[in-house]
C-alpha cells in the first residue's frame, strides 16, 4: 500500500472530523460522555456532537450558510447550556483558514471582540475566538491510504 499526498481542497467532511478530534485527545483533560453525529438538540442540527465531562462541544463544517444557520439558532445554543447544565462550544471546523469570515464568526460570541487571529501553515490549528467558540483550520496536507 503507498501513501500519496491529498490536497485540502480534497478532504472530505469526515478528514476534517477526524484531524479535529486526533488534536483535541491530545489535550483533552476531560471525560468524553458520549459522541454522536448527526444529533437534533433543541430544534438544532448537529452534524457532530461531543457530550464532555465539563462541556459539550457542537462540531460544525464552516461555511456561509453554517455561519447563517447558527446565528439563526443561537438562542437555542444559549437554551442547551441551561438544559444540560454544561457550558456549550462551538466548534467550526475549516479546510482553508483564508475563506474564514472572521465578523461572522465573532456575532457568535457574546463579546462582540474580533480577536487578533493571524494563522500561517504549521502553526497551532485551533483558534479560540471567544470562550464559547473555536476554530480548527486544517493546515497542510494529509497522508492517504490507497489500495493498488
Amino acid at each position: 500500500m503507498d501513501k500519496i499526498l491529498v490536497s485540502k481542497n480534497e478532504l472530505i467532511e469526515d478528514d476534517l472530523i477526524n484531524d479535529y478530534l486526533m488534536e483535541m485527545v491530545k489535550k483533552l483533560d476531560q471525560i468524553v460522555i458520549s459522541a454522536r453525529k448527526n444529533v437534533e438538540i433543541n430544534g438544532i442540527k448537529i452534524p457532530f456532537y461531543l457530550d464532555l465531562e465539563r462541556e459539550i462541544r457542537l462540531i460544525f463544517i464552516y461555511e456561509e450558510s453554517t455561519l447563517t444557520y447558527l446565528n439563526f439558532h443561537i438562542e437555542n445554543i444559549k437554551k442547551i447550556k441551561e438544559l444540560r447544565r454544561k457550558d456549550v462550544k462551538i466548534i467550526l471546523l475549516i479546510n482553508d483558514i483564508s475563506q474564514l469570515d472572521l465578523n461572522g464568526v465573532v456575532n457568535l460570541c457574546e463579546n462582540k471582540t474580533i480577536p487578533n487571529v493571524s494563522i500561517t501553515i504549521g502553526e497551532a490549528k485551533s483558534v479560540s475566538a471567544c470562550k464559547e467558540l473555536e476554530i480548527h483550520g486544517y493546515q497542510g496536507w494529509i497522508l492517504k491510504d490507497f489500495e493498488e
